[in-house]
């Protein structure tokens, strides 16, 4: 029988701890009940008004039937929340497998906040210079494919080269 309460194991109170110092609102949770899968989730808490703005879109009901199912068969089903308060910010796994909570999640998360929430600035101008780099590429492929359209057209004209096909005329002596 399907019992997805036996599959909430309890983070270790160091690790919480930790988080709490990064973000206060972080919390790492089991995984299975909102993502159906058997490994570590962090998430965040929104703000009322991050919160209200993400989810002022949604017309309908908050929570949706999901099917459970058990070996391709619905075993039951369950109340999935379409506007959750908490918005995940990553799995703690390795190469797509359970992983255990430790000092190699942490240092993940620093690098990730560091990266994304404390310095934006720096994220932007690296953003911002990737797509300048991006523009001048698409230029300079354009400027290189009128220049070749000009050397050819100038080949064209100059030795008379036919566009594509067979000659126009065939030398004396040649036909078959």
């Amino acid at each position: 029988m399907f019992q997805p309460k036996v599959l909430q194991p309890t983070p270790e109170p160091w690790f919480v701890e930790e988080l709490k110092r990064l973000d206060p609102n972080l919390r790492v949770v089991w995984g299975y009940e909102r993502y159906l899968l058997n490994r570590w989730t962090i998430e965040r808490h929104l703000s009322p008004r991050r919160y209200a703005e993400m989810y002022k879109s949604l017309d309908g009901p908050r929570f949706v039937k999901q099917p459970i199912y058990e070996a391709e068969v619905v075993i039951g089903y369950r109340d999935f929340d379409l506007t959750p308060e908490w918005e995940h910010v990553m799995f703690v796994e390795e190469d797509e497998k359970f992983a255990p909570l430790d000092g190699r999640v942490l240092l993940k998360l620093r690098r990730t906040y560091a990266w994304e929430r404390f310095h934006s600035i720096t994220r932007a101008k690296f953003e911002r210079q990737a797509e300048i780099d991006a523009q001048a590429a698409a230029q300079k492929r354009k400027r290189c494919d009128a220049a070749f359209d000009e050397l050819m057209d100038h080949k064209r004209e100059v030795w008379k080269l036919p566009f594509s096909g067979q000659p126009k005329a065939v030398l004396a002596g040649t036909e078959l």
